[in-house]
């Protein structure tokens, strides 16, 4: 395995910048609500009218409800309050990750997808470790290739070789969705020194 994933594989199979799997990555890293705290004074200054999600800001900092976390994650409005979304699924783990994880192998919902994804990262290890498990109920394939990046995010190493085979696998069946980027950023993530 390791012989495939040297410097040529690196060098002649590479992520575009702007592909979804570079943006997910970026978003997850990023100090991205300092972002668009940023955004929003520059749009002020500039006296362009910023559409105001403290409404929806306060109604996350209100939830306790682990099923109403959970649920909420699919109705989120404004995408900078994704990192208060995650926060609250994080301040809930027991109970809100084993829900997301149920829901995750089902959905088909990008939105949720995505947050739920975040959630991965952010979150303990063990979570990751029963989705890579119950990998292979993961119904959407947009679904599966986010859970690839989360396995390279999350230092997940021993599974080089698997990542490899759902990169040749995705990049067969979905050419022109590019789910195959994210399986390909987890391997150089986790491989590429």
């Amino acid at each position: 395995m390791k012989n495939k994933l040297d410097k040529k594989f690196f060098d002649t199979h590479k992520v575009p910048e702007l592909s979804a799997a570079n943006i997910f990555y970026f978003s997850v890293n990023a100090a991205l609500p300092d972002l668009f705290q940023q955004f929003d004074k520059l749009a002020k200054e500039k006296g362009i009218t910023v559409p105001d999600n403290s409404d929806e800001r306060n109604m996350i900092a209100s939830m306790n409800d682990p099923e109403i976390i959970v649920n909420y994650m699919r109705k989120l409005k404004a995408i900078e309050n994704r990192h208060e979304m995650i926060e609250k699924v994080s301040e809930y783990a027991e109970t809100t990750m084993p829900l997301i994880l149920k829901r995750y192998l089902t959905s088909a919902f990008d939105r949720f997808i995505e947050t739920a994804g975040r959630c991965f990262v952010k979150n303990d290890l063990r979570y990751v470790l029963e989705l890579r498990k119950r990998y292979q109920e993961i119904r959407n394939p947009y679904a599966q290739a986010v859970a690839c990046l989360v396995f390279g995010m999350k230092e997940m190493d021993q599974e080089g070789e698997f990542l490899l085979d759902e990169y040749e696998k995705m990049r067969n069946a979905y050419p022109e969705e590019r789910y195959s980027d994210f399986p390909l950023l987890a391997l150089h993530i986790l491989f590429e020194k």
